[in-house]
């Protein structure tokens, strides 16, 4: 049984699946504060944790070579969000409270659409 899976259901290494709770948090944090310096905080934890986050996603090991090894049909999918990856990294790197609402709108598109690719890909392998 490869590692991404236990008992048939997805188990993300406990890094990924750590920071994207971690990501998600600040990001409503900041959407939803009043607090100027509560937001900053987060936006700065967002700035330092996501490039970790899709490291540890692109990794070796990782869940899209583990997405690539059990469904190989899959991989131009992977390439795409592998390049999501690549601009929202540049879009993290410029954020501010202006242009929040839409990084979060675009990350939150992003983690839906890798969720619906690793169910995919479970279902595909199965047969």
């Amino acid at each position: 049984m490869h590692p991404f899976l236990q008992r048939g259901k997805i188990r993300l290494g406990d890094e990924v699946s750590a920071t994207h709770l971690a990501l998600m948090r600040d990001l409503d944090t900041a959407l939803c504060s009043d607090d100027e310096g509560e937001v900053q905080a987060c936006l700065d934890r967002l700035k330092s944790r996501l490039p970790r986050h899709f490291a540890a996603e692109e990794a070796e090991g990782g869940v899209f070579d583990w997405i690539t090894a059990l469904v190989p049909d899959r991989r131009d999918d992977v390439r795409q969000l592998v390049d999501q990856h690549r601009a929202l990294l540049e879009a993290v790197s410029e954020l501010s409270l202006d242009t929040l609402e839409s990084f979060a709108t675009r990350l939150r598109g992003h983690e839906a659409a890798e969720r619906v690719l690793i169910k995919t890909a479970l279902a595909e392998a199965e047969g």
